[in-house]
C-alpha cells in the first residue's frame, strides 16, 4: 500500500498548462498586493471564521499576512497556495485549503483572485486542478467553497465543475457555499 505524504510534511506544487499552485512565499507580496488591495476582488473573498479580512494597502501589510499564512501552515492549520499565471509569471491570487476538523472528511477551499483573473476559463482550470489533487492530498471526500451571489462568473464555473449549492446552514453556519 502506498502511503501518501501529508501536504504539511512536504507541500506539493500543482500545475496545468496555464497555472501553477505552490506554497505562498514572502517574495509574492508585491504581486499579491494587487489582489488584496483590490476592493472588487475583496468583495468576493471568503473571510468566514478568519481573524482578519485580508484587505491590504501596503507591501508590508501583505508580507505580514503571508507570514501569518506560513505560520498557520507550519502549525498544520491550512495550506495557502499562490496561484501563478504561467503566461505572465505572476501571482494572481491565492487558494487556501484545509480539512475542516468538525466536518468529517470535508475540506474548505478559499479562492482569492485579483479582478482580472476572475474569469471563467481560469476559474474552471483552477477548480479542475483542485479536484484532481485536493481530495487525495487532504484526505477529504467533499470540498466546500464560498461564492457570494454577485460572484456570477465563479458560481457558473463551480456549477459547470460539478459543485452544487449548499442550503444555507446545512453544513456550516455561513451562507453562499458550494460543495463537490
Amino acid at each position: 500500500m502506498i502511503k501518501l505524504t501529508s501536504p504539511y510534511e512536504q507541500c506539493p506544487s500543482y500545475e496545468t498548462e496555464r497555472l501553477l499552485l505552490r506554497l505562498v512565499k514572502e517574495s509574492d507580496a508585491k504581486e499579491l498586493l494587487e489582489c488584496y488591495a483590490d476592493p472588487d476582488a475583496a468583495a468576493l473573498f471568503n473571510a468566514d471564521n478568519c481573524p482578519h479580512n485580508f484587505i491590504c494597502h501596503t507591501v508590508e501589510e501583505m508580507t505580514n499576512y503571508i507570514t501569518y499564512w506560513l505560520e498557520e501552515y507550519a502549525g498544520r492549520g491550512f495550506v495557502r497556495f499562490s496561484v501563478i499565471d504561467k503566461q505572465t509569471q505572476t501571482a494572481v491570487g491565492t487558494v487556501e485549503m484545509f480539512s475542516h476538523a468538525q466536518l468529517q472528511k470535508t475540506g474548505v477551499m478559499r479562492i482569492d483572485l485579483k479582478s482580472e483573473a476572475e474569469k471563467a476559463e481560469l476559474l474552471t482550470e483552477l477548480l479542475k486542478l483542485a479536484s484532481s489533487h485536493f481530495f487525495t492530498a487532504f484526505d477529504v471526500k467533499h470540498i466546500l467553497t464560498k461564492a457570494v451571489p454577485k460572484a456570477t462568473v465563479r458560481i457558473d464555473a463551480l456549477l459547470r465543475s460539478g459543485y452544487t449549492a449548499v442550503q444555507d446552514n446545512a453544513v456550516l453556519p455561513f451562507a453562499d457555499y458550494y460543495m463537490k
